[in-house]
């Protein structure tokens, strides 16, 4: 077994505080510099061997192991070997843990050396180093046996660790060899379902599948993941949502499994700014006492939270994070290290800018990537590669910092954005596949100015503002390393103000790059429909497996009822307003129970509800307002509960947080009426990406527009029907679900599809269907 000296005395000594990102760069950056021209002085002057890598095999409690590290500085003193540690920053202020820290690392090189050399003493020499040259604060002689007693001294300490991991390791995969299923018996497709992920993982290959609404996606993708840790094809599972109600799911999925013995370890990862003690945007060690002394801590946090639970939710993740005073955030990754499966947002796979580094600095055969709702991953994806910077960012900025250097680069960028306004056609934008360079080394000199402002002026005024500007410019800088033929660059006046953009029209080839650092990828939702979009959109190849299932249930469960006499197009839509309400009271009025009715936005919900209200008074109505908080949504659902006293209709909005990732089953909602097609409003960005895909695929209006809409449309749909025993209907309200470019994009289960010519046929549809479905 291998073990570095840096990964041991870390383990042991480690007492450091948390720091901010550009501030850790900073100096880590400077730390480098002045690391080399010492070393660089000491080898002109001495016969100095810099940077010398050792390797030492030895045997601890009947294990085989190999010691690896580097020593900064090897040369010889009076005649004794002398192994020199390096460390940057003046010695003054530092903690007695850390200079211990520093001492035992030297004497881990110091040990190694005599052993494969044979001295019977070695001096250790560790050097501080700042601006102003080199200051020597620890200068010892140990005798070989002194070094071998120190050394095994503190790798006992590591290998109790070493020991427990082991331990939980061989639990695991005992009880993951042993683990079925965690229900009696497969729903139908489930069992084909968990073979074909199982198989993807083990051929290391990107499956994509699209399984309706109550098959048990999660339960069926799970069990075959953990199985493949089991087998030790894989390391880690990394499971992927877009919302927090999918990780809630998964979570209890989890817990199943635990509760029938299996010995796994899984943490969810919360988002930094949801998840702050101190509500701070960037961590600093003066202002938050869960950052400062961080890794003296962490440690007994990690082994007390791995001792004791199995499944770290973010409520036992805060739990330990405030009994050991540790950043919960940066707690949570660290813990990350020790668990098998590890539940976040998308972002951390994908996102450029907030990746896990720990993970995916490189390809790696260790992981499977398990992405829930794949549906909502092209538009995050374009996002997370694109990046735009603003005028007004720079105009409105450049005196806060009271900076000469900072104002002069912030007025430079201000003047090139103004140049580029001047030159804008009358239509107010261009487009074009280049990216623009010249404003790039603008933005790299703003970005080293901001960041030494912001190391320097924690708290000032202003301070928070500039913070958010540095991170977009950052991101700038990152997108344009991503740069290539799926991207264009646009310019264009925006209320007032010049955006200037990096867009992302086809995340594909990013996001087949990201595949590779794990050994497979799993894709699923209800509505990957048409499955070869996905596969295109997301990164997929030739080699992708695909993989649709029907649905489990009985198709006489459900009526689907189209509408081709009513048109919901925007210039319709007042016409029809009136007509769309009827049918909708047709569907509340079949059968006492909840209802939804989904419209395309929440201009359009808002009309419909007043229209509604005015025609049917009686009914109780709750209609989705934009930007609900948390509380206002749980109360929202609140009200859909298994009640034949009085119904209630909801309107909401499609592709909103009522259509999709909620489970209303049975007789929490019996029906949903889905008014037009889903199609996104026209607007200048998806008519860029209409017009790429049109030129490369002939597609453009389905990729951009058609494919997206259906999905809402699909989504909203899927809330009907939740398990074998409930029963429900679907209305269809648009004159384009009649036509064969939509029809051939409904599931296997709508295939008994009916179509109706009037309120009154409608009317018949459904209750034939109910007076059936309720025998």
């Amino acid at each position: 077994m291998d073990v570095s000296v840096g990964e041991l005395v870390k383990f042991v000594y480690f007492d450091q505080d948390l720091e901010s990102g550009f501030r850790s760069l900073k100096k880590a950056v400077r730390g480098v510099v002045l690391h080399r021209e010492y070393q660089e002085s000491k080898s002109a002057k001495a016969d100095y061997s810099a940077e010398v890598f050792l390797t030492y095999d030895f045997e601890f409690k009947g294990r085989e192991f190999t010691l690896k590290g580097k020593a900064d500085g090897i040369f010889r003193d009076s005649g004794i070997a002398t192994v020199e540690e390096i460390k940057t920053g003046s010695v003054q202020g530092r903690e007695e843990s850390a200079l211990e820290m520093h001492l035992a690392q030297a004497k881990c090189y110091a040990f190694m050396y005599s052993r494969i050399n044979n001295e019977d003493s070695v001096k250790v020499l560790v050097t501080y180093l700042d601006e102003t040259g080199p200051k020597s604060e620890k200068s010892l002689v140990f005798t070989k046996e002194e070094l071998e007693r120190d050394f095994f001294a503190l790798f006992d300490k590591y290998y109790r660790w070493i020991e427990f991991e082991e331990n939980r390791r061989i639990q695991r995969n005992a009880t993951l060899k042993k683990a079925s299923f965690p229900h009696s018996k497969y729903r139908k497709g489930q069992d084909e379902l968990s073979a074909s992920v199982f198989e993807a993982i083990e051929s290391s290959k990107t499956l994509f599948f699209r399984a309706p609404t109550g098959i048990g996606k999660t339960v069926a993708t799970i069990f075959p993941a953990m199985k493949a840790i089991g087998d030790n094809l894989v390391e880690k599972a990394f499971y992927l949502t877009a919302k927090n109600t999918t990780r809630e799911v998964v979570e209890k999925t989890l817990e199943l499994f635990l509760e029938k013995g299996v010995a796994l370890k899984s943490v969810s990862i919360t988002a930094k700014s949801r998840i702050c003690f101190m509500n701070l945007e960037v961590c600093d060690t003066s202002h938050c006492p869960y950052a400062k002394g961080y890794y003296g801590r962490v440690n007994g946090a990690i082994i007390e939270a791995l001792e004791n639970d199995n499944l770290l939710t973010r409520n036992e993740i805060e739990k330990y994070a405030e009994k050991h005073s540790v950043c919960p955030f940066e707690f949570s990754l660290d813990v990350s290290n020790y668990c098998d499966f590890i539940v976040c947002d998308y972002n951390y796979l994908f996102d450029p800018a907030v990746f896990l580094r720990r993970y995916f600095t490189q390809d790696s055969n260790d992981f499977v990537f398990l992405v829930d709702e794949a549906h909502n991953l092209p538009d995050r994806a374009r996002e997370m590669f694109s990046a735009q910077l603003k005028l007004s960012d720079f105009s409105n900025k450049k005196y806060l910092a009271d900076d000469d250097i900072l104002e002069g680069c912030t007025e430079a960028v201000e003047e090139f954005f103004r140049d580029l306004a001047s030159k804008l056609p009358e239509e107010g934008f261009w487009v074009q596949k280049e990216p623009v360079e010249e404003i790039i080394e603008l933005l790299a000199a703003f970005s080293t100015a901001c960041g030494l402002w912001l190391e320097e002026n924690y708290g000032k005024k202003h301070y928070e503002e500039l913070l958010k500007l540095y991170f977009d410019v950052q991101s700038y800088l990152k997108t344009f390393e991503y740069y290539g033929p799926t991207y264009v660059t646009y310019t264009k006046f925006e209320r007032g103000d010049v955006l200037l953009k990096q867009f992302c029209l086809d995340p594909s080839e990013n996001i087949g790059q990201i595949l590779k650092k794990g050994r497979s990828g799993v894709f699923f939702s209800a509505t990957l429909k048409p499955i070869e979009y996905y596969r295109d959109i997301l990164g997929g190849n030739h080699d992708s497996v695909l993989l649709e299932l029907n649905s489990p249930f009985p198709k006489e469960n459900l009526a689907i009822c189209v509408t081709p006499f009513v048109s919901t197009k925007y210039a319709s839509r007042d016409f029809s307003l009136i007509c769309v309400c009827s049918i909708i009271h047709e569907l509340i009025s079949s059968k006492k129970g909840n209802y939804m009715a989904y419209f395309p936005s929440y201009v359009y919900l808002e009309k419909a509800l007043a229209c509604f209200e005015e025609k049917y008074p009686d009914v109780k109505i709750i209609g989705q307002k934009a930007q609900m908080t948390e509380s206002q949504r749980k109360k929202f659902l609140k009200n859909f509960k298994k009640t034949k006293k009085e119904g209630v209709l909801g309107f909401a909005v499609m592709g909103g947080v009522f259509s999709e990732g909620i489970d209303l089953h049975g007789e929490k909602l019996s029906g949903a009426v889905i008014v037009g097609v889903g199609l996104p409003r026209i607007c200048f960005e998806l008519d860029i990406i209409r017009e790429y895909f049109e030129s490369k695929l002939e597609a453009g209006f389905e990729f951009a527009y058609m494919y997206p809409g259906m999905n809402k449309v699909l989504q909203a749909a899927g809330r009907v029907i939740r398990t074998e025993k409930d029963r429900g209907a679907i209305i269809l309200v648009d004159e384009r679900f009649s036509l064969s470019r939509y029809t051939d994009l409904f599931p296997e289960e709508w295939s008994n599809f009916k179509t109706a010519s009037s309120t009154n046929d409608v009317k018949t549809i459904l209750e034939a269907f109910w007076a059936k479905a309720t025998k």
